[in-house]
């Protein structure tokens, strides 16, 4: 509990050096007793000291900027014991402070102040070991690493001349002075003024004029197209207008399909949809919230809220709908497939999108928000992008750590692009020895199961995702291509089944069908509900070990049977429902969608000024109006990035078969 007493203190000292307590004769006896001479004492002869001294006098008489400079600091604001430990203070009251002429000019700059212990985190921890179980949460040693996390922090406004390191000399001074258990941390990073740069890059010049280029491109490909349109009677496929806007957007909202695998377009659709609403919920727990500590001991038990813990488990439908393809979409090809045709046409089936995101996350979306959160979150993911650009392009990121990802969600792109690389191998043998794909699948299968199992067991690795996962789960289970690899198969299996059956209508009866549609969603739904047994039992590393190894491939046995009813003639509504022609064209938008969704809620959670409160409805209303933007924003991306060089794939496929016909009837002549 001292830790807890330090914490209260540390709030109070806070308000007391910036002067928040406005009885004049506790202001004038401060100032005159003490003020001047931690100021002088610390960073006497700078400019920062100066304005300091100014600001401690105007003070005194109540002028109306010093006052919103006071005004502008956090205050020890009620909620603490329910988590309401980011103090934020007034952002843009901060920012408004201007008083002076240009020599002698004094304006608002704002910091995010991060305090923490002298000793080492551990002990935090174990100072609020009594509230952890008075407030009934859970006692796992990864729950710890999260109430780590949540670092307690407090704006502070203060002259623009003042930089971190004045302002780490002046706390410093003021925590052996009164010797405070709490240490602050000041990154000039961390801090705002107006018309402050935000993390120039020299790269940034060269990248808005790519982007520019990109638009200059699109404009006259497009001017190019209207001019076919309007003025050439027969209008045969011209490369010129891959880029045009005109072209792409009835290629977009076109809402005829072929095939039987319509179903596809829905479960894309809402598997997206469910990974978006996981994202927000993972960004929104670790915010500003008034009631976080509500989070832990009471919101993730809730057996409703299930089904936002589980949205992992849409990653795993896109392993299988991604395995399903692989087969299904070269059943009909009977020449001999070259394997560098293949990557390279996945490769740059991914690369232009992706390309196109990380040079908006490094140059443009960290203009597109401020708050107090905000310098924090663009230094992660530009600077992320920065360094680590390379991995994400060459599809092995995810083999870096969850804090060095550069895009959120492309661990998912590199391990599916990994297990892309057996795609020949398993073409191979569906071609040649049909029978043999369900052997290579059950060993490809048995392999992924022993080592899940086995590094579950050594490393003690939790399942749940949310709040108990550690760095070691991801690095050794969620991102690895090796426990990944299940899913993708099933989607390999079934993907066989239906290329052999050619997705005609099998002959089955209707309670048959009613059985196997049951079987499925009830699965998928205790698979979900079954979180809530993690959450309350105390933690099982036999339990764990079975659920990291089987539960993944169980769900995607699961969608892959939901995927072959519906495309053998038993979807029956559900089938009907997911083939609606409005999730024909948002499925064509998923991979962009995929992309941008974490940028969005950056910028979102980047923009609040003041802490929120944590609740599911509150993720659902806020979910609404996030899907809406980044629908938008993949709308822009799909049109000038991803559709023109998709349609110049196609279009270069279609020579180059085009050849080859000519060849062989050259060859028989």
């Amino acid at each position: 509990m001292k830790r807890i007493v330090a914490l209260f203190l540390v709030f109070v000292l806070c308000q007391i050096c910036c002067g928040t307590i406005l009885t004049r004769p506790f202001l004038l006896s401060l100032i005159e007793d003490k003020f001047d001479s931690i100021v002088d004492s610390s960073i006497n002869g700078t400019r920062c000291a100066s304005d300091l001294h100014r600001l401690a006098t105007d003070l005194s008489d109540f002028k109306l900027w010093a006052m919103k400079m006071v005004d502008a600091n956090g205050k020890l604001n009620a909620g603490l014991l329910k988590g309401n430990i980011h103090q934020l203070g007034s952002y843009d009251e901060c920012l408004d402070v201007r008083v002076g002429e240009k020599g002698d000019l004094i304006s608002g700059k704002y910091c995010s102040v991060y305090l923490e212990p002298k000793d080492i985190r551990n002990q935090y921890y174990s100072g609020i070991e009594p509230l952890v179980k008075e407030w009934n949460l859970s006692e796992t040693k990864n729950l710890r690493a999260f109430f780590q996390s949540l670092t307690p922090m407090v704006g502070i406004c203060v002259p623009k001349s003042c930089s971190a390191d004045h302002l780490s000399s002046l706390w410093n001074y003021t925590e052996k002075s009164l010797d405070v258990p709490l240490h602050a941390i000041f990154r000039e990073e961390y801090c705002s003024y107006k018309d402050k740069p935000m993390l120039p890059y020299k790269i940034d010049f060269y990248i808005f004029i790519f982007f520019a280029a990109s638009l200059a491109v699109v404009i006259i490909s497009t001017s190019y197209d209207v001019y076919l349109q309007l003025f050439r009677k027969t209008i045969k496929e011209d490369i010129f207008t891959i880029f045009s806007l005109y072209t792409n957007s009835k290629s977009l909202l076109s809402t005829s399909s072929s095939g039987n695998l319509t179903c596809l377009f829905g479960i894309r659709v809402i598997s997206t949809g469910w990974v978006i609403l996981g994202h927000f919920m993972c960004f929104k727990s670790i915010a500003s919230n008034t009631n976080t500590l509500d989070i832990i001991s009471e919101w993730r038990f809730h057996l409703g809220n299930t089904f936002l813990l589980g949205f992992h488990y849409a990653v795993d439908t896109f392993f299988t709908i991604s395995g399903l393809l692989v087969l299904y979409s070269h059943s009909s090809e009977e020449n001999k497939i070259s394997c560098l045709a293949l990557y390279i046409r996945r490769f740059f089936r991914l690369s232009p999108s992706l390309f196109a995101t990380i040079l908006l996350n490094i140059s443009v979306v960290k203009h597109l928000a401020s708050g107090p959160l905000w310098s924090e979150f663009a230094l992660e993911f530009s600077g992320n992008c920065l360094e680590n650009w390379w991995a994400t392009l060459l599809f092995v990121n995810n083999f870096l750590v969850d804090e060095d990802q550069c895009i959120g969600p492309s661990w998912f792109l590199a391990v599916d692009f990994q297990l892309y690389l057996l795609s020949p191998l398993i073409l191979f043998v569906s071609k040649k020895y049909p029978n043999k794909i369900f052997t290579l699948v059950a060993t490809a299968c048995s392999i992924s199961f022993i080592y899940s199992f086995t590094v579950t067991l050594m490393k003690r690795l939790e399942f749940v995702v949310s709040f108990d996962a550690t760095q070691e789960f991801y690095r050794y289970l969620y991102y690895s291509t090796v426990s990944r690899m299940p899913s993708w198969l099933i989607g390999v299996l079934f993907g066989h089944l239906l290329c052999r059956r050619n997705s005609q209508k099998i002959q089955m009866t209707k309670t048959l069908s009613f059985l196997a549609w049951s079987l499925s969603l009830s699965v998928m739904l205790g698979l979900i509900l079954y979180h809530n047994i993690f959450m309350t039992n105390d933690y099982s590393v036999i339990r764990s070990a079975f659920f990291n190894t089987f539960s993944r491939t169980i769900w995607s046995l699961s969608t892959g049977l939901i995927i072959f009813l519906c495309s053998t003639g038993h979807g029956g509504f559900i089938n009907t429902f997911l083939s609606h022609p409005m999730f024909v064209v948002l499925g064509k938008l998923t991979y962009s969608m995929f992309l941008l969704n974490c940028s969005v809620i950056y910028v979102v959670v980047g923009n609040e000024k003041q802490p929120g409160y944590f609740s599911s409805f509150q993720l659902l209303y806020d979910f609404c109006g996030i899907f809406v933007i980044v629908v938008v924003c993949s709308v822009a991306m799909n049109l000038i990035f991803e559709r023109p060089f998709l349609s110049l794939i196609n279009h270069l496929q279609r020579d180059t078969s085009g050849n080859l016909e000519t060849a062989k009837v050259s060859k028989k002549m």
